[in-house]
């Protein structure tokens, strides 16, 4: 007899991880389907449910086989997803001795035969020892997965909604914010407004401005800009200072309220000196673009720092632009790429936009064209047009990588979507000649008026040249 032994086993496990056809006798089922069983076993305290997932995908090549070696076809293998009792049904089929002689999934062979002599033992041990195996697996699997889930959807009703009952005006506001926000609540902007009103009605500023915010946005009884200034202020006058910012902001966009440059100036002012990170970013910009005070770059940047030191991720890429234009302050291409890095790492696309093109053109740091690609790349997946226009350049040009047109024409025609002049005019181009995509005229003239309707005089240019061509 032609035992398969205990290292041999795993071999052919894992040199036939994915193979569907062909026999695979018991003993050499049994003995890695076991060891995936208990490391699973072990996986499933740490990995939620993820270590039931890892046991079906590891273990379906080698059951199909299993199956075959019994006659059966690998479809059998659907049992696996009805229940227990579908699983204990599938295990019972996995257990059967090998079907003696050739069959239509493969040669009979030694190995298959010498595991029929003790074909009780086997299905026994396979029987029970599989089983609870894999029954282990799944109720620790979904067992900890059930402890990572969140306390359920009245969890935030359980936790503050006697205290609210009672009067206590921080619950209330928490509930109220639950409910608005679905967190831990089920979505109720009517229970979000009421507990938020009586926490406001008590003074609380927090709720106060949560108020203020549903007045605004209408997820409140009615939108009413007049009610949401009203209890803006009254948390700004209480010295929550998201409140005052908020206030200067809508002053300042003059969406909703007549642009006042001097009331925001005064929000702002009152928030900065509270040492809020946003008032003191929201007053550099009115100092830097001249907003209800003479433009004064000098206090710009001296606020500007104060908010990065806060880490405010607007103060540190507005500061970075501002030393990486030098425009009434020293150039300091060195402290931009320092700031946009930082920025970078909070997620700013424009950040990363910036620190691509820095790197391309060897700004305040030696010209890297892959480090380049990898800012542009996170930029232009991030949605920067700019960003994806310049990766469809690099490609195009073959600036420090391969040249590779379809590449650039993906690129190209990304940015073209959403607007970008110069690369609609490059993928016109492109359309033109043929390069990188099919030779399309009707699609050069196309993106070739989108950019020339902005404008942009390399469009206009083309546009002229392809009708003195083609006569279009």
């Amino acid at each position: 007899m032609n035992m398969v032994s205990f290292s041999e086993a795993h071999r052919l496990f894992l040199a036939n991880l994915f193979r569907f056809s062909g026999r695979t006798a018991r003993r050499e089922f049994w003995i890695p389907y076991i060891t995936i069983g208990f490391a699973c076993l072990v996986l499933s305290g740490v990995l939620a449910g993820l270590p039931l997932v890892i046991f079906l995908v590891a273990t379906i090549g080698i059951s199909v086989r299993r199956l075959h070696d019994t006659g059966k076809s690998g479809l059998w293998m659907l049992l696996w997803f009805i229940p227990v009792v579908g699983y204990l049904a599938l295990l019972f089929l996995l257990a059967l001795p090998s079907q003696l002689g050739d069959n239509q999934y493969g040669l009979f062979t030694s190995a298959n035969g010498c595991v029929c002599k003790s074909r009780n033992k086997w299905l026994l041990i396979t029987l029970v020892g599989g089983g609870v195996i894999v029954l282990l697996v799944c109720i620790l699997s979904i067992g900890s997965a059930v402890e990572r889930m969140p306390e359920g959807p009245c969890a935030a009703e359980r936790k503050y909604l006697a205290l609210a009952e009672a009067g206590d005006a921080e619950a209330q506001c928490n509930l109220g914010y639950a409910y608005a926000n679905a967190d831990n609540a089920p979505l109720d902007f009517d229970k979000a407004f009421t507990w938020t009103l009586k926490a406001a009605e008590q003074g609380l500023p927090e709720a106060q401005s949560n108020l203020a915010k549903m007045y605004l946005d209408g997820t409140a009884d009615e939108k009413d800009v007049g009610k949401a200034i009203i209890w803006f202020e009254k948390a700004a006058d209480q010295g929550f200072a998201d409140a005052a910012c908020d206030l200067a902001l809508l002053y300042v966009e003059g969406k909703v309220v007549e642009r006042d440059y001097a009331k925001a100036l005064v929000w702002y002012k009152r928030a900065a000196d509270q040492g809020s990170g946003a008032g003191l970013c929201g007053l550099a910009g009115m100092y830097e673009l001249g907003q209800g005070v003479p433009a004064d770059i000098s206090m710009a940047v001296k606020l500007y720092e104060q908010a990065v030191a806060k880490d405010v991720l607007v103060a540190l890429n507005n500061l970075a632009g501002i030393y990486l234009k030098g425009v009434g302050v020293q150039r300091n291409p060195k402290r931009a790429l320092e700031l946009y890095k930082r920025a970078a790492q909070k997620g700013s696309v424009d950040a990363k936009a910036n620190l691509g093109n820095m790197y391309l053109h060897g700004i305040g740091v030696g010209q890297d064209v892959n480090t380049a690609v990898k800012w542009l790349r996170d930029a232009a997946y991030g949605g920067v047009a700019a960003s994806q226009c310049n990766l469809g350049e690099i490609y195009a040009k073959g600036l420090g990588v391969k040249q590779d047109a379809k590449e650039a024409a993906k690129w190209y025609g990304m940015a073209a979507r959403q607007g970008n002049a110069p690369a609609q005019v490059s993928l016109a181009a492109f359309y033109m000649i043929g390069e990188g995509v099919d030779q399309d005229v009707d699609k050069a003239i196309e993106w070739c008026q989108k950019a020339a309707a902005q404008g942009f005089e390399p469009a206009i240019r083309l546009r002229q040249q392809i009708k003195n061509d083609t006569g279009r």
